[in-house]
């Protein structure tokens, strides 16, 4: 029983890099086995196989990118995802001096109680994953994101149901949850204070953003409403070339972290960008995505080479 075990984590390992399994397997094997032993198991639990499954992945993104790259990447996802929960909720969910007009321009959609659909819950799992993270319990925060993420795949297969028929919200919105979730797990925000100050700058600049184009009025703008500020009125590509030029500008200056940090925490927004791109301009959206490629290979060549690191290529000795 315990050979059987013992290849079930073998198996579970695998999800680590093959040069961390050289160095660690054998131990790791020999504790999980005793742990086992001693609590009178022959399976191994779910818990520890998806702990390891995860911390085995990002043993992996490690090798490419360090701690305080991912960290950086974390805290910026996690604010940034935050402030957009929180804005979300207020102009588009919620916005109750609005009420009236949706009726009226959505008279056959039967909302989500007093909200416009469901994805008040993925904004409210945002808001928890958010105040847990600023208590230091970000063990809980993940899981949260997890859930989030989850949520935001499950809406559009439940809006489709006979009972739901909910308008909402937009894979687009959904999608940019769903890559922030993603990027706010492969890291630990490294402080709880800046964390708070800088989902508090994005907040402000949000709202901001919402004010000045008439968030306030009346009307129901709809769920595409802050995208299509994007598109038309601020003009999101304006905003990202100058931020790539940046990362550029901090990798070649050596501040290979800095510059990772950036680089990576844009892409959610250029994701986002090249869909409605796509929709309405297919030909910009693939110049967008063009030099959105490129700005990204300069980063990472810059990066590399200030990082002392080498890609070396090699044929194997078994290759044919």
């Amino acid at each position: 029983m315990s050979t059987i075990l013992e290849h079930q984590y073998r198996r579970t390992l695998r999800w680590y890099p093959s040069s961390w399994r050289a160095q660690h397997e054998e131990a790791v094997i020999g504790t999980l086995l005793d742990v086992a032993e001693g609590e009178n198991r022959s399976r191994p639990r779910l818990s520890e196989q998806l702990n390891l499954a995860v911390n085995g992945l990002l043993t992996r993104i490690g090798i490419f990118l360090p701690a305080r790259v991912r960290d950086g990447v974390a805290a910026v996802a996690l604010a940034t995802g935050t402030a957009f929960a929180t804005s979300f909720f207020v102009f588009l969910e919620w916005s109750p001096w609005t009420a009236a007009d949706r009726v009226a321009e959505l008279p056959l959609d039967p909302g989500f109680g007093p909200f416009v659909n469901p994805g008040v819950i993925v904004c409210a799992l945002w808001a928890l994953g958010f105040l847990f993270a600023v208590l230091g319990r970000y063990q809980i925060t993940r899981v949260l994101m997890v859930m989030a993420i989850l949520v935001a795949v499950a809406i559009p297969v439940v809006s489709h149901l006979p009972f739901a028929g909910w308008v909402g919200p937009s894979s687009t919105n959904l999608g940019f949850f769903e890559l922030l979730g993603a990027l706010s797990l492969v890291g630990t925000p490294p402080s709880r204070v800046r964390l708070g100050i800088g989902t508090g700058i994005a907040m402000a600049v949000l709202v901001a953003i919402y004010k000045h184009d008439g968030a306030f009025r009346p009307y129901y703008s709809g769920d595409h409403f802050f995208w299509w500020l994007m598109d038309t009125r601020i003009n999101l590509d304006l905003l990202l070339v100058p931020t790539f030029l940046v990362a550029i500008g901090f990798g070649l200056a050596g501040r290979g972290t800095t510059a990772a940090v950036i680089a990576i925490s844009t892409l959610p927004w250029a994701a986002a960008y090249l869909v409605v791109l796509a929709v309405t301009d297919p030909v910009q959206a693939i110049f967008c995505a063009a030099w959105l490629t490129a700005g990204l290979s300069v980063v990472s060549i810059a990066v590399l080479k200030r990082s002392g690191f080498e890609i070396v290529v090699r044929r194997r000795d078994d290759s044919r």
